[in-house]
């Protein structure tokens, strides 16, 4: 009986949450990224990026459609053997470490479906990305920053753990177009981690 009970209780802090992302009002995400390198980044840093999380906040204008501003700080690291490497009349020998750190801050929106506790959605964002793009060679290194412009689909979902608390994950695409020195960027990433809402 007493474990009827707790599946009952369980059943209807489920079911009582399904609707908390639904309902309009504020939202938090704080998600862990792993980040697989595409175009200009995967030409200078091959390995995936296991340095890297976002953090968010949304408003929802009904229960289907969400408005949403995101930050994410991505870090792609590879180190290059030993050789011997030519610019124009000029050689250098050495092992070359390179390093990518991507800043996104994306405004855009979400679109979710059904009301059940799984809220599968599609989104999409635009905004600048900061860009530092670094190679050191011994006691020498050329670092250029950069601004971009860029835009991020997205698919994902949320499942509610409760009133007000739920797991989103998701996969994005940030493409960031070339800027200045850097060649056009970009990478797919996977998150995952909780959301917030406003106790609405």
């Amino acid at each position: 009986m007493k474990k009827i009970k707790i599946l009952i209780i369980s059943l209807f802090a489920l079911v009582s949450g399904s609707s908390a992302f639904a309902q309009g009002g504020f939202y938090t995400n704080l998600g862990y990224d792993v980040s697989f390198p595409m175009e200009g980044t995967k030409d200078f840093i091959s390995p995936t990026s296991f340095r890297g999380f976002t953090f968010s906040g949304g408003y929802f204008l009904n229960d289907n459609l969400a408005l949403e501003l995101r930050w994410s700080w991505h870090v792609f690291y590879d180190a290059i053997p030993f050789d011997v490497y030519e610019s124009g009349t000029r050689a250098i020998s050495g092992k070359q470490y390179r390093s990518i750190n991507a800043f996104p801050l994306t405004f855009g929106g979400k679109y979710f479906f059904g009301t059940s506790a799984m809220r599968p959605y599609v989104g999409f964002g635009i905004g600048p990305y900061k860009i530092r793009k670094r190679t050191e060679m011994g006691i020498y290194y050329v670092e250029d920053r950069q601004w971009h412009f860029g835009l991020t689909p997205e698919i994902g979902f949320i499942y509610n753990l409760s009133t007000g608390v739920g797991v989103m994950a998701n996969v994005r695409y940030d493409h960031m177009f070339e800027a200045g020195n850097i060649d056009s960027q970009g990478n797919i990433s996977l998150s995952i981690g909780f959301i917030f809402s406003g106790g609405y």
